[in-house]
């Protein structure tokens, strides 16, 4: 048995909330403007996803959120929906967890590899990215990226985003 202690982590997990292409809360890449929110096909029903475009050849697209106060050795899981845009072709599209210490430095992270959830309008709904945070981990950025092909087109689509801190079994607990 496990305790799911929180579930509300992350801000603005649908993308509700923005202004044109960009969500509040989340962050594009700064070297990329290819990430961004659309009001189009959304899976949780508000409205609006994020997508990663293939539109332009060989660009790199991102986005991310950075969680503050993890606790060490507590399992987080990221639940969402995937899904593409017919015909993208785009490769090493992925969802990571990416654990930071104080100093915004990376100091562990996990990768899920979605290039098979995003070749099809239908979404792919509870797919999961799971890790236990390490010592030293302050901070937790949900980031999902994708590369767009040679001659690209289309987009990769995201929507519906739960995190969940859960305690791992044999925790202690302290309850005031």
């Amino acid at each position: 048995m496990s305790l799911a202690e929180y579930t509300g982590l992350l801000l603005n997990p649908g993308f509700a909330h923005g202004n044109v292409l960009d969500a509040d809360f989340w962050t594009e890449h700064p070297t990329t403007e290819d990430a961004g929110r659309e009001g189009w096909g959304s899976d949780d029903g508000d409205g609006y996803l994020m997508a990663l475009p293939a539109y332009k050849s060989g660009t790199f697209g991102a986005f991310y959120q950075d969680v503050p106060g993890v606790k060490p050795g507590f399992r987080y899981t990221l639940t969402f929906s995937a899904a593409g845009e017919p015909p993208y072709n785009g490769s090493n599209v992925t969802a990571r967890l990416i654990w930071l210490n104080n100093a915004m430095t990376p100091i562990a992270s996990t990768t899920k590899d979605l290039d098979a959830y995003v070749n099809a309008w239908e979404w792919t709904r509870g797919l999961t990215v799971e890790s236990i945070s390490p010592e030293g981990a302050t901070r937790l950025r949900v980031q999902f990226d994708a590369e767009s092909p040679v001659n690209g087109a289309a987009a990769a689509k995201f929507d519906a985003f739960t995190l969940t801190r859960i305690a791992i079994p044999g925790t202690l607990i302290a309850v005031r």
